[in-house]
């Protein structure tokens, strides 16, 4: 074990933290990173010695996007922060033509125009200047043709206005990504502003002696937030990044209301760098329980609990990346060793592209196309078995007038899509839909890959009022029952038998367990799931005296509700008025990391996959249990965690 210095795992408590500054900064990053999507599809890096000036820099770069070269795009960049693009673009732009995604390769379809208008220089420091461009950019896809084509849409054009921040590197001139970026998330978080003075990479004092060696020293510095070390050890780009905006990042460490110490940390050299052994920190949080998390082949644990190994069996086979995978790219350069994170990030990414499908990059921007279905005929069963794509794709032919509703029996589930002109793939489709249209079910199952599918017939039986009915429906069916209400007033729905029903034409649900309608034409649904069921529906007239529903409530009407989370989980029970589905969700004030639990919904399970800052949303209710009285836990992920206000909202969703 190399034995840590006491001043790289030194660490001081910190005052209570505060959570608005980092939710701007979220913000700014997922914008930037949205904006940066486009030229990293097609981007590469070649050598480059700058620009004669800060405005030929930005000149160059525009003009290069205008050109598509993005070679001479990419010289326009500061070198150390785009290390290590190279290899895996290119690795990238060859899987995209080998998977047939059309418009991601170099020059293919999609057509970038940029048009400064405006150009004004301001003074940082010697070696960097903020340039001011107002201008437009128009974005093409004449012949990329697909969903891709039809997302992104044709002859969109913006005004924009930014500022970019130019640096000076060994005498030629740079837009520099990072420091722009960070200039933007101090003005917005109202943090000390950027030094600019320290453009220059400073001789380093921490000097390891090994990759080994500098990714230990890199952890521990990074666990126990040590910037002097970090700055000695990380790549020269990152490095810069945090020089400039030292006082930024020193203002925000001193709101910390935690601390942690090193206890172990061993790396072993391996090739490109090194890679992390063993990793032990005790942490001490706000309320003084301590705490010890644990690093060790790959997988991670706090307290000994239940270890997390994020490269399981099925992350291997899919994406290609095993534990020895996993190194630290260490980089000479600044006169030291150093940590490059955006060369180790680029790497291990490099060796996922060659698993990348055409459906995984569609499913990246919420598209889905899949290969060609098996058609089959309402009422007329058909055997089915999930191949190795994980689902079956089937299709049939809806015609006018009739409402159809799907059984793959209680092992599985079939979510139903209609096609979506405006992007060339497939939406979810509305199952009371009575138009003449070609659907299309995506069969998934949970355990026993072999299922039975049945397209049925939904009937539509009139009654009378008071409704007193009993029926038979097979696996998977449904049916609507109309009836006349001579007078608007209150009424009980009771139900037996294993189905779900509802009156979907109810007014309100102001008294819990009852519905109110209007007098005149009203309908009942009814449905069953996995198991064909026999069933009996009464609804009759009645004055409901409910107690008051507890926890909070959605208001009648109401697609919102704020509710505070300081005291830890909230329970909100609320009233699906239609579809079959609904999709639930939560945005957190601040950077706050949340998750969402349905509490009557079999299939769905504690939904936390975002992270910090990020919303949260869960599709309830798709094992069937529709409209009708539910209920939503929200929580923090970490009771370590302060808490604020968090806004959740319904949405009916009839896919």
């Amino acid at each position: 074990m190399q034995p840590i210095d006491p001043a790289i795992a030194s660490n001081d408590p910190a005052a209570p933290t505060t959570r608005r500054r980092w939710g701007t900064i979220a913000a700014g990053v997922l914008a930037v990173g949205a904006a940066g999507t486009l030229l990293f599809l097609a981007m590469g890096d070649s050598a480059s010695q700058g620009a004669g000036s800060p405005k030929a820099a930005v000149e160059q770069l525009a003009a290069a996007i205008n050109a598509e070269d993005f070679a001479a795009a990419i010289d326009a960049l500061a070198p150390d922060e785009v290390d290590g693009l190279q290899p895996l673009i290119d690795a990238f732009r060859t899987q995209a033509q080998q998977e047939g995604i059309q418009g991601l390769a170099k020059g293919e379809g999609l057509d970038l125009q940029l048009t400064a208008t405006t150009l004004n220089e301001t003074s940082l420091g010697d070696d960097a200047v903020l340039v001011g461009v107002d201008g437009t950019i128009a974005v093409s896809t004449d012949g990329m043709d697909g969903p891709l084509g039809g997302l992104i849409g044709e002859g969109q054009s913006e005004s924009f206005d930014v500022d970019l921040v130019v640096i000076r590197l060994n005498g030629g001139w740079y837009v520099s990504p990072a420091l722009t970026l960070g200039n933007y998330i101090v003005q917005d978080a109202d943090l000390p502003a950027g030094n600019f003075d320290v453009i220059d990479t400073p001789s380093p004092v921490v000097r390891p002696s090994s990759p080994a060696e500098a990714v230990e020293q890199f952890t521990a510095a990074i666990a126990t937030q040590d910037l002097d070390v970090l700055v000695d050890v990380m790549g020269t780009g990152e490095a810069r990044f945090l020089r400039v905006f030292r006082d930024a990042a020193d203002e925000l460490l001193a709101e910390r209301n935690f601390s942690v110490s090193v206890d172990e940390v061993l790396a072993s050299n391996a090739p490109g760098g090194a890679s992390l052994e063993r990793l032990r920190l005790s942490v001490v949080a706000p309320d003084g329980t301590m705490h010890i998390a644990r690093y060790t082949a790959g997988c991670l644990s706090v307290d000994d609990d239940d270890r997390d190994c994020p490269l399981d069996d099925d992350v291997q086979e899919r994406l290609g990346i095993t534990e020895a995978d996993l190194v630290f790219q260490v980089v000479q350069s600044g006169g030291n060793l150093r940590v490059s994170m955006m060369r180790s990030i680029t790497a291990l990414a490099g060796k996922a592209v060659d698993n990348i499908s055409r459906s995984d990059v569609l499913s990246t921007f919420g598209l889905e196309v899949f290969d060609d279905p098996v058609l089959v005929e309402p009422g007329t069963p058909t055997k089915g078995t999930i191949g190795d794509a994980g689902y079956a794709l089937y299709e049939f032919q809806a015609a006018a007038g009739v409402e159809y509703s799907v059984s793959v029996g209680d092992n599985c589930y079939g979510d139903r899509l209609t096609p979506d002109d405006t992007t060339g793939s497939w939406s979810y489709d509305d199952p009371s839909n009575t138009e003449g249209r070609p659907v299309r079910v995506v069969v998934r199952c949970y355990d026993s890959p072999n299922f039975t599918l049945e397209v049925l017939e939904v009937a539509t039986i009139e009654t009378a009022f008071p409704v007193d009915v009993e029926g038979e429906l097979p696996a998977g069916g449904a049916a609507h029952y109309t009836f006349d209400v001579p007078d608007s007033g209150y009424y009980e729905l009771i139900v037996e038998g294993n189905v779900s029903a509802y009156v979907a034409s109810s007014l309100s649900t102001s008294a819990e367990g009852y519905v109110e309608l209007s007098a005149g034409p009203n309908q009942i649904d009814v449905y069953s799931y996995g198991n064909a069921a026999t069933f009996r529906l009464q609804l009759s007239e009645t004055e409901p005296a409910p107690a008051p529903a507890t926890g909070l409530q959605f208001e009648d009407g109401s697609m919102s509700i704020t509710i505070d989370l300081s005291n830890g989980s909230v329970t909100v029970p609320y009233f699906a008025e239609g579809g079959t589905n609904i999709i639930v969700s939560a945005f957190p004030d601040s950077l706050q990391d949340i998750t969402l639990t349905a509490n009557d919904c079999s299939d769905c399970g504690v939904l936390d996959q975002t992270g910090p800052g990020a919303s949260e949303a869960q599709r309830l209710n798709i094992n069937g249990v529709g409209v009708g009285q539910h209920s939503v836990t929200i929580a923090p992920y970490s009771s370590v965690d302060e808490y604020g206000t968090v806004t959740i909202t319904l949405e009916y969703d009839f896919g």
